[in-house]
């Protein structure tokens, strides 16, 4: 059996979702695991004890504090830098709650497919632990719920989220070999070198019970108050993402990267002529960033504000 480090960042949780999470972690199938957790609010730690009272067979570890907020792509980077002799790495957020044959049915998919990355579906639970959608992708038509390997993804992983971080578990070495991660979101990353490299695998199994609550922040539109915003934050940072693989891969991936290329140009250059030729790279900005090239700023801005209106 294969040993597993689970990597954990937490930041001031909410007790109650922390403890039903590490009540699914102690109460898996596969018990060659270890965690190891980061606790990244200098202002309000968490008790340990939480730890101790709940991981009665599971061995646990907290990395040495820092004095300042590292933010949660650098978090996981010392976390995955801290893992020793484990051959794979799960990654853990502080609320949700998984199968408890989450991290034995991921390693089985792994060794089966000698992938470096494997993406399990997952449910969307609310506050109270209800279940309010299913990633079942029986009935999907869409290539996120479609996918099954490489060819299926590595030009749309840049640009859109294929899986979240809780829901990987890969190869260490592999989580190390790519380090540092991708400033936009670290599992996006590791999505992108596994796709490049053809070495990811989907578990259509739903393993994970995903939390989301009031406080969770995602789309994306947030944070953005004008067209400018979205080139900045949004178009620009990814840009810089794909370029860096390219520097990866270009001579290594068996995959033709030319099409992500031109289509992440075609975003930073605002040319819609190229956005609609390489519009199969990924459809849902393609037809979004058209029609946002040909909007004036002003009614971009008065959209934003009846978006938000409650």
């Amino acid at each position: 059996m294969s040993k597993v480090s689970v990597v954990m960042a937490i930041y001031n949780p909410n007790i109650d979702y922390l403890k039903k999470q590490l009540e699914s972690i102690e109460g898996q199938t596969y018990r060659d695991l270890e965690l190891i957790v980061y606790d990244d609010c200098p202002e309000h730690r968490t008790d340990i004890k939480i730890f101790d009272g709940i991981l009665k067979n599971t061995k646990y570890k907290f990395l040495n504090y820092e004095d300042k907020n590292l933010g949660y792509i650098k978090v996981f980077e010392k976390l995955v830098s801290n893992v020793k002799d484990s051959k794979y790495i799960a990654f853990c957020d502080q609320d949700d709650i998984w199968e408890s044959n989450k991290i034995e049915k991921m390693v089985e998919a792994l060794e089966c497919s000698k992938s470096n990355l494997a993406i399990c579906d997952r449910m969307i639970i609310d506050e109270n632990d209800n279940i309010v959608k299913h990633y079942d992708d029986g009935n999907r038509t869409d290539i996120i719920g479609k996918w099954r390997e490489a060819k299926d993804i590595y030009m749309l992983a840049p640009f859109q989220t294929i899986g979240p971080g809780m829901s990987i578990v890969c190869n260490a070495e592999f989580a190390k070999k790519v380090l540092p991660y991708d400033p936009v979101a670290f599992d996006k990353w590791l999505i992108c070198c596994a796709a490049l490299e053809n070495k990811i695998i989907k578990v259509t199994d739903e393993l994970v019970r995903y939390r989301r609550h009031s406080n969770n922040v995602s789309g994306v539109l947030n944070g953005i108050n004008s067209k400018d915003d979205y080139y900045k934050y949004r178009i620009e940072p990814h840009d810089y993402v794909v370029n860096k693989l390219n520097n990866l891969y270009k001579d290594s991936s068996s995959f033709d990267l030319t099409p992500l290329i031109e289509f992440s140009h075609a975003r930073t250059d605002k040319n819609i002529f190229k956005l609609y030729k390489y519009r199969y790279v990924c459809k849902v900005q393609a037809k979004f960033e058209i029609a946002l090239a040909l909007t004036p700023n002003f009614v971009f801005k008065l959209l934003l504000k009846l978006l938000r209106k409650d």
